[in-house]
């Protein structure tokens, strides 16, 4: 239950004050919300588009980073900048410096006003869509948090700016007398938070009675395709992993004659995917044969933008893998890869949060649920209106086979905003 800044001091004074009731409650077995009751920043149209190319820059930086631990990689990069940036509200000196290198921002910039107008416009992406076939839902999801000891003292700004940019507060847990208890509280906000596709983002035994300050984010989608796949002509067909080896898996097939995209650069090719609605769509982008690693590596912001940019209308014969990617990652060795040193070390700035001891980031966690069947993104339901009509298209499509290791983006199409971001080298695995 979230609480205001006023409620919050009063029970504070009341636990001083020793009153056995009150002391109970705020051992509190499912965490706290202290929240401000500031009204909700202006939506501000003009920091959309700088806001945007700086969560992109980002969103290739972190992905590059994580690609290095090898393995199929699945990551909203939105995601992790929405608990950054609210890092970033608590944050000074070199540790605010930092941040706002890692997410191309600065003083100015309009961060938190373009992250504030994104979240209105993304908002507007999730219900009901349909097109002449079908009919189903998209549920499109991404928070971030902090979280920090039960008995911590917000500052009074921190909580204003929570409340305007991103109409939450600060949670707490009980980390000193209870770590474990506080761990599940946090997996619960994740299951929250995401519908129920994230059920646990901390392994047992990630958090002490040492843990102060934890920065978990969460992102899941689940929408189904504008073109579905048919099921009947799914078949095992050979895929050639990132090391070399060939692997037998489930390959979808589908012919589509209006929203998909097609692309090409330096190195590889690009499909972009439609999900119903076509607001939001899955960019595959494969590599050339024996390239796959120097597209990977090269890929920042800019290459992000040609890729998105390279996208023209094609009637499209489509073969893919199913994948499903998951996992929680361990977001520091990364972060810190990428500058935010001090972050996480006994000489973090975060004073903007609380005065009562000196913050570091004990755990920065982050878990994106992602993939692909023959009806969607994680297996969402629809409708079927009416059968496809049979009629060939007036061009023939072009036939591609996405049959080695490929990157995928889901973009929003209007603002160009990367969502999700990753790597499939093994759909096997």
């Amino acid at each position: 239950m979230p609480y205001t800044r006023r409620r919050w001091r009063a029970l504070r004074c009341l636990v001083a004050a020793g009153l056995t009731l009150v002391t109970v409650s705020c051992a509190d077995l499912d965490g706290r919300e202290v929240r401000s009751d500031a009204a909700r920043a202006m939506l501000d149209q003009r920091a959309v588009a700088p806001t945007v190319e700086a969560l992109n820059a980002f969103a290739a930086d972190l992905h590059r980073q994580l690609a290095l631990r090898g393995g199929n990689v699945a990551v909203s990069p939105y995601a992790v900048a929405i608990s950054l940036a609210q890092a970033r509200l608590g944050a000074a000196g070199p540790t605010r410096d930092e941040l706002d290198r890692l997410l191309h921002t600065g003083p100015g910039r309009g961060l938190d006003d373009g992250l504030n107008t994104l979240r209105s416009e993304l908002a507007q992406r999730n219900g009901e869509r349909a097109s002449d076939v079908r009919w189903g839902s998209i549920e499109l999801r991404a928070a971030g948090s902090l979280w920090v000891q039960l008995d911590t003292d917000p500052r009074s700004s921190l909580l204003d700016d929570l409340a305007r940019y991103y109409e939450t507060g600060l949670h707490s847990a009980d980390f000193r007398s209870n770590p474990d208890r506080a761990r599940r509280i946090i997996d619960r906000w994740a299951d929250s938070a995401t519908g129920g596709q994230v059920t646990q983002i901390l392994p047992k035994g990630s958090i002490s009675e040492f843990t102060r300050f934890v920065v978990p984010s969460v992102a899941s989608l689940r929408a189904p395709w504008k073109t579905r796949f048919d099921p009947q002509r799914t078949r095992l067909a050979p895929f050639t992993t990132v090391d070399g080896r060939t692997v037998e898996v489930p390959t979808m097939s589908t012919t589509s004659t209006s929203g998909f995209a097609m692309g090409r650069g330096p190195g590889w090719e690009a499909l972009a995917v439609p999900y119903l609605g076509d607001e939001l769509a899955m960019i595959l982008v494969v590599p050339d044969q024996g390239a796959f690693d120097a597209v990977e590596q090269s890929l920042d912001g800019e290459a992000l933008g040609r890729v998105i940019d390279s996208l023209r209308s094609a009637n499209v014969e489509l073969e893919m893998p199913r994948f499903h990617v998951a996992g929680t990652i361990e977001l520091e060795p990364a972060l810190v890869a990428l500058g935010l040193r001090s972050a996480f070390a006994e000489g973090a700035d975060f004073s903007g949060i609380t005065g009562d001891e000196q913050l570091s980031i004990s755990r920065a966690v982050h878990q994106t649920v992602v993939g692909a069947d023959e009806q969607g993104t994680n297996g969402d339901a629809v409708t079927v209106l009416r059968p496809s009509p049979a009629s060939p298209p007036a061009v023939a499509p072009r036939t591609v086979r996405v049959d080695r290791a490929f990157l995928f983006l889901v973009v929003d199409r209007d603002t160009r905003l990367v969502l999700q971001m990753g790597r499939v080298v093994d759909p096997s695995g």
